[in-house]
């Protein structure tokens, strides 16, 4: 009798450990915490209270009438088979085979439904996970694609975009090739209306003293060294 009370007492707790984990109507798993989610993957195993939930789960089905020492046996396949599987897990799924089942459970089978009772939890911490490394990635990328407006400078101009030649395309946007742009842009040349002119000539006199003026020219006899 004490076995059997202790045994309800631990299914109780298993139960109220679920209850603050899983997945339910009232809770989906994706509203749960990260905190809450790991505790319930990580959440210690109990060997003695899976022991005597087995005992009283057994005792609902035909017990087969084995010796004392094939029935502390089969138990302990129960045992050894859901070592290391969180406690509310093992009660959950002992409560479900309890609802469903018309015979005695196997080992394997409860094991199954222990694994239903934690693979949506596994699967919401695996998407997290994943959405976290995509987004470290995402932030990554951002920073490596920041240039700077020296570097990017830098690095148009190594490909031949100066400001220049944007300039010109914006001009001379029909051109057909860079080589026709630059010809278009180049700057016309200037047409020297002193060549022929003599040195007396009224405009060469004006010419030489708005050089000289300006410091252009150090003197008149440069300028006529010059144009010689």
């Amino acid at each position: 009798m004490g076995t059997e009370i202790g045994a309800a007492s631990d299914s109780a707790k298993g139960r109220l450990s679920a209850a603050r984990f899983t997945n339910s109507p009232m809770v989906s798993v994706r509203e749960q915490s990260n905190s809450t989610l790991q505790a319930a993957i990580r959440s210690p195993s109990d060997e003695g209270a899976t022991l005597k939930r087995v005992n009283s789960v057994l005792g609902l089905y035909y017990d087969p009438d084995f010796d004392a020492e094939t029935k502390a046996g089969v138990r302990e396949e129960f045992v050894r088979a859901l070592a290391g599987k969180p406690q509310w897990a093992v009660q959950r799924a002992f409560d479900a085979w309890v609802r469903s089942g018309g015979r005695r459970p196997t080992p394997g089978e409860i094991v199954i439904l222990v694994d239903r009772e934690l693979e949506p939890i596994a699967k919401e911490i695996a998407r997290r996970a994943a959405n976290q490394a995509a987004a470290a990635r995402e932030r990554d990328a951002a920073r490596k694609d920041v240039v700077t407006d020296e570097a990017r400078a830098r690095i148009m101009a190594g490909a031949g975009m100066t400001e220049d030649r944007l300039r010109a395309v914006q001009q001379f946007p029909m051109a057909r090739n860079i080589g026709e742009m630059e010809r278009l842009a180049a700057p016309k040349p200037v047409d020297d209306w002193t060549r022929g002119l003599p040195d007396d000539d009224p405009r060469m006199i004006a010419l030489r003293a708005s050089r000289a003026a300006s410091g252009l020219a150090p003197s008149a006899r440069g300028d006529v060294e010059e144009r010689t």
